[in-house]
């Protein structure tokens, strides 16, 4: 079938000229998105367009690699070299702007994208009501973009039907809108969006994590301008630790990486020593807890670049970190030692925690209070269970005693049916080796042996 192209006509190697979708907002379409949608246009797979782009230039791309090509949404150099020969062939300059390969050799690409496609099922399901042609946002494809910017939903990454992860390197993955192992719809109206248990539990999401989305959101948006911008070759962690702490945003480098989600140790590495360069997801957490623009850390002369307000930084802060109140050792003191007269006390480690101290340093401080209280509590769980064992005994002869007058079966399966128990619970098979113990003592050939607990 002849291809029919909104402008004609084209040498035989270009390829539709499709208008990429979203482009200068935080939901710009990506690469991968982009090159499915040729390759439906096209009617082949998205590996023919890929491997065509690959051989378009002096040098091909794919050349050297493993078993599966590289991604062509990634912060590496052929991935900017992939999206410039795309513009080529398509005669779309604006596909030169997609994806984050203007940010080869900045950032470190550890991390960057999701291994499987994710989605939010809000603008899915909007998409389809309205009509439009659906597509897959770069945002959705990062591995940090938890929550969407846009209904505040969580992102999704596997079908709500079968619970499938989607390959996105799969030939089969269009449609967008539906699941292509179940033929499902993955978007939902807004009025059922809040039902999810997945959404339900990232409403308790931090705060960090919710203005990180933002401020990917915003990178994507910017992507274009960015490309013409001179660049720091490598984010500088160490001035932005440096403006965090002058501007009291952070008592010190450790309070910074803690407000962030970041490990101390990782955080040192980027900012003093410098032995690695940063991740997108590491990037945005610090900005989000310096509170400055993420494109200044990119590039100082767009420092006050800002999603939400000037100079890069947000009109409302993170809230302080907690301090925990000083610590009574006397009371706590007292409170153990009003443990120890009660019948069944406290562990220690409860008590601690009902004290809010730490089991370690209440050990630590008074290691021979520590010790009875531990004692004691093990005592009490030791009666106990020998209480409860106890009881069970006497239930199960009562009931082998009664049942022995019909000639009817005693084993433990028959027994532990007729009860209601557990044949894999330990306080039963206690009860019953004590129980069989006791059987053993009489004499067999007496006709109706009476158990005793």
């Amino acid at each position: 079938m002849k291809l029919k192209y909104p402008q004609s006509p084209f040498p035989r190697s270009a390829l539709a000229p499709l208008e990429p979708f979203g482009l200068n907002t935080p939901l710009a379409e990506s690469v991968e998105s982009y090159v499915l949608r040729l390759a439906k246009e096209h009617r082949v797979t998205r590996f023919h367009i890929e491997f065509l782009v690959s051989e378009s230039g002096p040098a091909p791309l794919f050349r050297n690699t493993s078993r599966q090509p590289f991604r062509v949404d990634s912060a590496i150099e052929n991935a900017k070299e992939f999206t410039r020969r795309l513009a080529l062939l398509t005669q779309v300059p604006a596909v030169q702007t997609m994806g984050l390969g203007w940010l080869a050799g900045k950032i470190s690409v550890t991390g960057a994208l999701r291994d499987h496609r994710a989605w939010c099922s809000q603008c899915l399901g909007k998409t389809q009501a309205s009509g439009r042609e659906p597509y897959l946002p770069l945002a959705w494809s990062l591995r940090s973009y938890e929550i969407c910017i846009e209904h505040g939903g969580a992102i999704q990454s596997s079908c709500p039907a079968c619970s499938k992860r989607i390959d996105i390197r799969r030939e089969w993955a269009i449609p967008f809108t539906h699941c292509p192992q179940c033929d499902r719809s993955l978007g939902r109206p807004e009025s059922t969006a809040g039902r999810s248990l997945r959404d339900l539990e990232r409403r308790k999401v931090r705060e960090v994590d919710q203005r990180a989305a933002r401020y990917l959101g915003e990178l994507v948006a910017v992507a274009p301008q960015m490309r013409d911008t001179d660049m720091l070759d490598s984010p500088d962690v160490s001035k932005l630790v440096a403006s965090a702490i002058a501007r009291e945003k952070a008592r010190n480098a450790s309070n910074l990486a803690t407000l962030a989600g970041v490990n101390g140790s990782t955080l040192h590495g980027l900012a003093v020593t410098r032995s690695s360069r940063p991740s997108l997801d590491i990037l945005a957490r610090l900005a989000v807890a310096a509170d400055v623009s993420i494109i200044g850390t990119l590039c100082p002369s767009l420092w006050s670049v800002g999603p939400e307000s000037d100079n890069g930084r947000t009109s409302t802060p993170l809230p302080p970190r907690s301090v925990r109140a000083p610590i009574s050792w006397d009371e706590v003191e007292r409170e153990a030692n009003a443990q120890m007269r009660l019948p069944r006390p406290q562990s220690p480690c409860d008590l601690a925690r009902r004290l809010k101290v730490g089991a370690t340093h209440f050990k630590s401080h008074f290691p021979e209070t520590f010790a009875k209280l531990a004692d004691l509590y093990r005592k009490g769980q030791l009666a106990e269970r020998k209480a409860v064992r106890t009881k069970m005994v006497a239930r199960i002869c009562d009931y082998i005693n009664s049942q022995s007058q019909g000639g009817k079966r005693t084993g433990y399966r028959a027994v532990t049916k007729a009860l209601d128990l557990h044949r894999s619970n330990k306080d039963v098979r206690v009860a019953w080796a004590t129980v069989r113990d006791h059987r053993r003592k009489f004499d067999l050939k007496q006709s109706t042996p009476t158990l005793t607990a």
